[in-house]
């Protein structure tokens, strides 16, 4: 099938719709790698920052239970409370 965007000597995938034989749909390969590319990207980035979201967590809380425990005194060295 002669196509204007592909050179003649190469070769092109397509598939005919079953529906209605007269349309032809072709994957160009850009197309395939932005999607998989662009689906990796976002899942891979998604867990980086959840990772990344954990450790501050973490960090906080830590940071957190040290400032209340140097603010805690032992039982007898406690002001009175009136």
């Amino acid at each position: 099938m002669p196509v204007r965007s592909v050179p003649s000597d190469r070769e092109v995938g397509i598939e005919v719709l079953a529906s209605d034989h007269s349309v032809v749909v072709s994957k160009p390969w850009l197309d395939v790698l932005l999607f998989r590319g662009g689906g990796i990207t976002l899942v891979a980035l998604a867990v980086v920052f959840g990772l990344r979201w954990v450790r501050l967590a973490r960090t906080a809380t830590a940071e957190l239970r040290r400032r209340i425990s140097s603010q805690v005194h032992s039982n007898g060295s406690n002001p009175p409370v009136n």
